[in-house]
């Protein structure tokens, strides 16, 4: 509750204030002597959903329904990710709803901030797996968009955790759980090599947020 009533929602007015002034609040005086507000990541001044949400709503309405949001985009992604590697719809449906009210997201994992984070990760392994199961440029482009979301979501060490999972699952996709046929180094390197390219594609479109941060 403390996060919320002292940090988050005075953030989000700050940011919701400055969209409705056409700006970015990069600094704020509010803080102490002043503080590089963008450079904290959680207000998520890059994050296209928050400039988005804030600047068409309410603040209370669009605080309270960006969580929402994100709590729909988990679930559904969690489905088609499960639907993607096999599961039928009843087992889909229980996979998601394990998801959202586990330990990580229903448990309310640190914050709410976190949680816009993390409801990214199962939409970046859907796409993965179709980009592996397919191999089309789309798909990696659109995993590149996703990480990018993750990074700048707002909590930065969780979407750096959540893309060193997706690394870590890539590789035991590929090397140690392959699909029947799709074996052999062609086939390893146009994966690595499109998600590599992911990669480096969702920093680029990052930048400006992990440039400040840093």
């Amino acid at each position: 509750v403390a996060d919320h009533l002292w940090q988050h929602y005075p953030w989000a007015e700050l940011l919701w204030k400055s969209i409705r002034q056409f700006k970015l609040p990069f600094w704020t005086p509010l803080i102490q002597c002043g503080f590089p507000i963008a450079a904290e990541s959680q207000i998520g001044v890059f994050y296209p959903v928050n400039l988005l949400i804030y600047f068409l709503l309410p603040l209370n309405w669009a605080y309270s329904y960006m969580n929402v949001l994100h709590f729909i985009l988990s679930g559904w992604a969690i489905y088609f990710y499960a639907r993607q590697i096999g599961l039928k719809p009843s087992g889909s449906f229980v996979s998601a709803f394990l998801f959202l009210f586990g330990g990580s997201y229903g448990g309310a994992y640190y914050n709410l901030t976190s949680l816009k984070t993390i409801a990214w990760f199962p939409l970046g392994l859907f796409l993965f797996e179709k980009a592996y199961q397919q191999w089309k440029w789309r798909y990696f482009m659109c995993l590149s968009f996703v990480f990018a979301m993750t990074l700048i979501a707002g909590y930065m060490q969780i979407g750096v955790m959540c893309l060193f999972m997706s690394v870590i699952y890539a590789f035991l996709r590929v090397f140690v759980f392959p699909d029947a046929g799709k074996e052999g180094l062609a086939f390893w390197f146009h994966i690595c090599f499109g998600f590599a390219v992911s990669m480096l594609l969702a920093v680029a479109l990052a930048l400006p947020q992990l440039w400040l941060t840093f």
